[in-house]
């Protein structure tokens, strides 16, 4: 699953980079005052900005998973004690 999201945003960014540097350089021929090397600046500037932020679900996914993993050795290690006390318990002497 964690892998198709990735291989999805990387698909992402660079279609996104792609579409800004066509915008950059239609800008760039447009507008006389926009040179080359400042519209394709902006324009990464602007996708990294973006891919940062579609970076927060991901973390936000990671960080959920991580506290369930947590609660799930806590309560293994919860069955773990309870088994060898009950098995303490039932030993003849």
């Amino acid at each position: 699953m964690l892998l198709c999201y990735c291989t999805k945003q990387h698909v992402f960014a660079d279609t996104l980079r792609s579409i800004a540097v066509l915008v950059a350089a239609c800008l760039s021929v447009l507008v006389t005052e926009i040179t080359p090397e400042e519209a394709d600046a902006s324009a990464a500037v602007v996708v990294s900005a973006l891919i940062i932020l579609s970076l927060i679900p991901l973390f936000n996914g990671l960080g959920k998973t991580f506290q369930e993993l947590r609660m799930i050795r806590a309560e293994e290690k919860s069955d773990d004690i309870q088994f060898s006390t009950s098995i303490t318990m039932h030993v003849p002497q």
